[in-house]
């Protein structure tokens, strides 16, 4: 009996709040169907065996890993903007006599009955979204269309079991925030306005600092695998810095504008400051996760979508000719096929293979290993012979000597990791001739130089070959057989038609555009919560307020001013961080999407600032649709009905 009072008083609590019970429910329903949608791409066995699938398939794996770390923190969000706004309930509750164990019994059947409703309409939406993203993959990485019904077990468990373990998560914070609290208490203390934020200036220190510190790393990094390795170091002093910053920066805000009595003095502003100052440490905190949820949705949507777009020019840079081939030479001291020996057989193979080889591009490759500091750093070495053949340059590095390709520092000379020679690096060549861009893959790997290969240490080398027919039909099975039935010495590594290479490099991109898109949903979907949060909550809080200012004499259209006031000062403040966040991460993406040979920065350049109009547009219909909401809550609702 007891326990269906306590159902019925939850029940209760959640219909009475409606306001901010059901984008509670509806944050954890969308959040538990696009949890199970891409976890049920990431297992679907369809999807991982069709051609190119698997490259689709492991971005999912990965994309689904920091989904689930994201909707641990965004339920936590939500979970806490609802108990706030619940504080003078269970003041109320503990007037009439329910002491703290009624009250977690209480939030149990709340948080239960919001879980249920998760997994009952979440799990099937998430079938529908799964099956609608399924089709849409398939149709971007030009795969035939699967109709029919398929239900993922491992996304039901996996959805199943985060979501439960969030709840429960939930559940014991609340616990212990009941029992460190006293309902009376808050509910005096929300009447009152926050204190302000102590040692301030070291929080500004330390926030400038750490933002100075991920902004150096952005613009000073210019090696793509070092900008690779290190960008979410960036990004986390970044966080930092901005989360520190906007606690300090508000605080210092507010106080330069109550100094200036110009500007403070009238009521619209007196207002819309006062408010400011009142809810500081909590316009902090969603100011600067709104700026740092943008920066997000930017740098995610304009790096997949610059991807994308240049597809067809990367895979010209990487795979420039028809057919592509590595082979060993110099795998024992009796061994002395050369370059040549590799092409003369490769020529006589596709003779027999009835077409004829044209344009060929090689090289040979040397990898070697040097110390740098306590770390050992691979470097390739391309025969300086073939550089010179293939771009029609005339370099000419001495024995045991190499030019660097990419990296502007001093000449130094290595020493290999195992102490055995010395290299010595004589000059540098900032970029790669334009007809040698399909190297570039090996400045991001490690250090690319060029040599004469006879004259350094002896090593085993590769023979990279490339060469078009010329016709379009798939020789690369019988070019193959032709090789090994003819008793080659040739040791072929890979040997493939680009075509399907090219296929490979699209789907993988294809993919991460896909989890850049679905990201970026999930990144707006918390900017729409937050910014709705913040309005009905401020709201609530706020309408008591304007009750005694409109019998003081304060209209409507004042009321509105104030908002719009409000709005002005602090709310597209994120925005503008969020801007100066992308400028300043323009630099390291630049290096990093380079190391993916995706090098039209111009483009990429357009590409970042037209995602930054559309989600400032989509920002501001956002904004449009939930100040309406404020506004008609503080204008309107009367102060009696307050929940």
């Amino acid at each position: 009996m007891q326990h269906a009072i306590y159902l019925k008083l939850a029940l209760q609590s959640l219909k009475k709040n409606y306001r901010i019970s059901i984008p509670f429910i509806g944050g954890s329903i969308i959040m538990t169907a696009m949890l199970y949608a891409i976890v049920s791409l990431a297992y679907n066995p369809g999807l991982g065996q069709s051609f190119g699938g698997g490259y689709v398939q492991m971005m999912m794996g990965f994309g689904y890993r920091i989904i689930l770390l994201f909707v641990l923190i965004f339920m936590f969000y939500l979970n806490s903007v609802w108990i706030k706004n619940r504080t003078q309930e269970n003041g109320l509750f503990a007037v009439l006599g329910l002491n703290k164990s009624h009250l977690i019994r209480i939030q149990f059947y709340q948080l239960t009955v919001i879980f249920l409703c998760s997994l009952i309409l979440g799990i099937p939406l998430g079938i529908c979204l799964d099956k609608l993203m399924y089709l849409l993959i398939l149709r971007i990485v030009h795969l035939d269309p699967v109709f029919g019904f398929y239900f993922s077990w491992d996304g039901f468990w996996i959805t199943t079991s985060w979501m439960c373990f969030c709840f429960v998560a939930i559940f014991l914070w609340s616990i212990y925030a009941t029992i460190r609290t006293n309902p009376l208490e808050k509910l005096q203390q929300g009447k009152a306005g926050e204190q302000a934020i102590k040692n301030r200036w070291i929080l500004a220190l330390l926030g400038l600092v750490s933002l100075v510190i991920g902004y150096g790393m952005a613009v000073t990094i210019t090696s793509p695998l070092e900008a690779l390795l290190m960008f979410f170091v960036a990004v986390f002093f970044v966080v930092i810095g901005t989360y520190l910053l906007f606690m300090y920066g508000t605080t210092v805000l507010v106080t330069l504008l109550q100094k200036n009595r110009r500007f403070y003095y009238s009521p619209a502003h007196f207002i819309s400051i006062s408010t400011l100052k009142y809810r500081l440490k909590q316009n902090a905190a969603a100011l600067a996760n709104i700026a740092i949820l943008s920066t997000m949705v930017l740098v995610t949507l304009s790096t997949t979508l610059s991807l994308v777009l240049t597809i067809d020019e990367t895979n010209k840079q990487i795979y420039p000719r028809q057919y592509a081939m590595e082979a060993a030479i110099h795998t024992t001291p009796e061994d002395t096929s050369t370059k040549q020996t590799v092409i003369d057989e490769v020529q006589t193979a596709v003779n027999n293979s009835g077409t004829t080889m044209t344009n060929p591009l090689s090289y040979v490759l040397s990898t070697y290993s040097y110390q740098e500091g306590n770390s050992v750093r691979p470097l390739y070495v391309v025969d300086v012979e073939s550089i010179n053949e293939m771009a029609g340059t005339s370099l000419n590095p001495g024995p045991g000597q190499v030019i660097v390709i990419g990296k502007a520092t001093e000449p130094q000379t290595l020493t290999l990791s195992d102490n055995t020679a010395t290299i010595e690096i004589v000059d540098f060549l900032d970029t790669l001739p334009e007809k040698l861009t399909f190297l570039q893959q090996y400045s991001v790997a490690g250090t690319f130089a060029v040599g004469h290969l006879d004259t350094l240490p002896p090593v085993n080398q590769i023979v990279s070959l490339m060469f078009d027919t010329p016709d379009s039909v798939d020789h690369q099975e019988t070019i193959h057989n032709s090789l090994m039935s003819n008793g080659s010495t040739t040791q072929i590594l890979n040997f493939a038609n680009t075509a399907s290479l090219k296929q490979e490099v699209f789907a993988m991109y294809s993919g991460m555009l896909f989890i850049g898109v679905y990201l970026s949903a999930l990144f707006i979907l918390t900017v729409i919560l937050i910014l709705y949060y913040k309005q009905i909550s401020e709201g609530i809080e706020d309408k008591e307020r304007f009750t005694i200012m409109k019998k003081v004499g304060l209209d409507s259209g004042q009321i509105k001013k104030v908002i719009n006031d409000q709005v002005l000062l602090m709310f597209f403040l994120p925005l503008g961080v969020a801007f100066v966040h992308i400028l300043f991460a323009y630099p390291m993406l630049t290096r990093i999407l380079r190391g993916l040979n995706m090098s039209n920065e111009r483009l990429f350049l357009i590409v970042m600032l037209t995602c930054f109009v559309v989600f400032a547009l989509i920002y501001l219909i956002i904004y449009k649709m939930t100040s309406r909401t404020y506004y008609k809550l503080v204008v309107f609702a009367p102060a009696s009905n307050r929940k």
